[in-house]
């Protein structure tokens, strides 16, 4: 017995020696979540698109003795001699006899119809030519070729294929059915060491890891008190002050959804209420202590420059902003973000209400974006009803958007009941909707098992398109362009049935 207590005291008084002085007056706390989802669910989507025109563009330079002169020459071909009309000076212009192709009236040129013994690859290159070589007087030529009449057996000759871009647009009227079953998972591990000096303040870190991801999510230091508040330096959220409807189940305001129904891809609309200019990304904020303030709290966040982090050069680290780095068009920076929360129990109901609102620079920008987000819930007995709006305004994108959610859930022992809907839109046409209901049960400490079911549709509104990949540029011997224009829509609705078995640990 003797001898076997001091090899255990041994032990131990290795494993002391072998531990860092203060190990003992920290608090090394770390958890983190698994979630695991299967579901099954289909998903129509159709796409329309109409071709509005087809140009083609060239610029360069002429020589007038020893002076040079720019020249543009634009051939346009439209869906019908009629949408073309208004845009010429000359009444001649699509005449049903034969054109000469290298006549030109004012800015725009002669027509080129069906039976011309020209054919229409010659009456492009005779344009253009005529440009290079100073025949017309006009700077800019414009030739307006009718689709409907060009001639099939010719339209596919000139260098470019205009008619082969134009019919690849119009193979995009595709319908597609969408079936089967997925899986989807969201593991992080988060490591939250921490350590409370006799000065009363907290200093901490956090450290979470995505599991599926392979890498860091958000990483930072912490200093806090009760009395003080929180203040958090590193790469993190904003303030996460918001008021949201409740959720149960698979997230529908946070996008989750998409990931089983295929909806919302490259849509203008917002995909949840929880969305800021700058995401996750080297921050200073700070939040003042909860329900310090008569129930009131209130967060203030500054990201420099959140779409814009690199790795340190010297390989040691990460960095963010513009010290080292030349500010380039649509840079996010400056970020500052504002939020305020008011929680209070009134009786036997809970009441809460957030705002915030957020702004940056952008460069190219001559308008801020900025984002405004609005919500409140309350709850009594079982029952608690929510809902936030929140939109955002961003000049580069040439449009805004705007969404809310609204739900209700229902709590009975281990269950909890659920009903939301999201809907999103934005002022280009584009918009996106779904609704969930779901059950929720709590197996053990840390042990969830849900179920659900989520519809789904969105609406995505097509503009003008370019298509080539070489732009006219100025000065150049002669650079030619393709630009087709198209309007369409992309709609898509789906379904989706699904479980999910969630740890948190």
């Amino acid at each position: 017995m003797k001898r076997t207590t001091l090899r255990t005291s041994a032990i131990a008084l290795g494993v002391a020696a072998a531990l860092p002085a203060t190990a003992q007056e920290w608090n090394l706390q770390w958890g983190g979540i698994i979630h695991q989802h299967v579901a099954f669910g289909s998903t129509d989507k159709k796409t329309t698109v109409n071709v509005d025109d087809v140009s083609i563009k060239v610029e360069g330079l002429r020589t007038y003795g020893n002076a040079n002169s720019r020249y543009t020459a634009t051939v346009k071909f439209v869906e019908s001699a009629t949408a073309a009309t208004g845009q010429t000076n000359s009444a001649s212009v699509f005449s049903t006899g034969a054109a000469t192709a290298n006549t030109f009236a004012g800015e725009n040129g002669a027509d080129y119809t069906k039976g011309d013994a020209t054919s229409l690859a010659t009456f492009v290159q005779t344009a253009v030519q005529a440009a290079r070589n100073g025949i017309a007087t006009a700077k800019e030529i414009t030739v307006y070729v009718p689709i409907e009449n060009s001639d099939p057996n010719t339209q596919g000759t000139y260098s470019g294929n205009f008619a082969d871009l134009r019919q690849a647009v119009a193979d995009t009227n595709t319908a597609v059915d969408l079936s089967g079953n997925g899986q989807h998972s969201n593991t992080e591990v988060h490591f939250m060491p921490s350590i409370t000096l006799d000065s009363g303040l907290t200093f901490g870190a956090t450290i979470e890891f995505e599991g599926d991801k392979h890498g860091v999510d958000q990483s930072f230091i912490s200093i806090s008190s009760e009395s003080l508040g929180t203040l958090k330096l590193g790469k993190h959220g904003k303030t996460g002050l918001g008021v949201h409807a409740p959720s149960v189940g698979l997230g529908i305001n946070s996008g989750d959804h998409v990931n089983f129904i295929a909806v919302d891809s490259g849509s203008g609309a917002m995909s949840g209420t929880n969305s800021s200019i700058i995401g996750t990304a080297d921050r200073i904020s700070y939040t003042t202590p909860k329900n310090g303030l008569g129930g009131f709290s209130f967060g203030i966040s500054f990201a420099s420059g959140g779409d814009n982090e690199n790795e340190d050069p010297s390989g040691n680290g990460r960095r963010s902003g513009f010290l080292t780095k030349e500010k380039e068009a649509e840079d996010m920076s400056d970020n500052i973000d504002f939020a305020m929360k008011f929680e209070q129990p009134f009786g036997d109901a809970n009441f809460a209400v957030g705002m915030r609102y957020g702004t940056a620079k952008e460069e190219g920008a001559k308008k801020k974006p900025r984002n405004f987000g609005v919500g409140a819930s309350v709850g009594f007995g079982g029952f608690t009803f929510g809902g936030s709006y929140a939109d955002v305004e961003r000049e580069t994108l040439a449009r805004s958007s705007s969404g809310w959610n609204l739900g209700a859930s229902y709590n009975m022992d281990a269950w909890t009941f659920g009903i939301e809907t999201y809907q999103g839109e934005a002022d280009n046409g584009d918009d996106h909707s779904v609704s969930k209901i779901a059950a929720s049960r709590t197996l053990g400490p840390g042990v969830v098992w849900d179920i659900y079911a989520i519809t789904a549709e969105s609406t995505i509104t097509q503009g003008s398109l370019t298509v080539g990949d070489e732009e006219p540029k100025a000065g150049s011997a002669g650079a030619a362009g393709f630009e087709l224009h198209s309007s369409g829509i992309n709609k898509a609705s789906g379904n989706a049935f699904g479980t999910a078995i969630k740890l948190a640990f």
